[in-house]
C-alpha cells in the first residue's frame, strides 16, 4: 500500500508539471515529447543504444508472437493494437538514432518486432 501511495503522490506531481500525460482510458501514462528529448539530448550515443534496447525488449515482452500454432496475429487485433503505437514510436527512435549514429545497429528483437507490424 506504500508504494501505490507513493506512486500516486509522484504521479500527481509530474502531471501537474505537464511531464507526463495520463490516460484514463487505457489507464495509462506517457512521458510527453519534449521531456523525452531533452532527456535523450544528455544522454551519450552508447546510453541512447541501452535505452532503445531496453524499451524493445518491453514492448516486445508485451506484443503477441507469431508460431506454429499462430501464423498469422489477425485473431490478437486488440493486443497487437493496445501496443502498435509502441512500435512506431520504436521506428521512429531507431530512424532518430541512424541519422544521429550512422553506426548504430538496433538488436535482433527490434527487426523480428518490425517484421511482424508489417502487415
Amino acid at each position: 500500500m506504500l508504494f501505490l501511495s507513493r506512486f500516486s503522490r509522484a504521479a500527481d506531481a509530474l502531471l501537474a508539471l505537464d511531464l507526463i500525460a495520463r490516460n484514463n482510458t487505457t489507464r495509462t501514462f506517457s512521458i510527453l515529447g519534449p521531456v523525452q528529448d531533452a532527456f535523450k539530448s544528455h544522454m551519450t550515443a552508447s546510453e541512447r543504444e541501452r535505452a532503445f534496447s531496453d524499451a524493445v525488449v518491453l514492448v516486445a515482452g508485451a506484443f503477441p508472437r507469431r508460431d506454429s500454432a499462430v501464423a498469422q496475429l489477425y485473431s490478437h487485433w486488440d493486443r497487437c493494437a493496445i501496443y502498435l503505437p509502441d512500435v512506431f514510436s520504436l521506428k521512429k527512435a531507431f530512424c532518430e538514432e541512424k541519422t544521429l549514429n550512422p553506426g548504430f545497429t538496433p538488436p535482433q528483437i527490434y527487426c523480428e518486432l518490425n517484421n511482424m507490424c508489417q502487415r
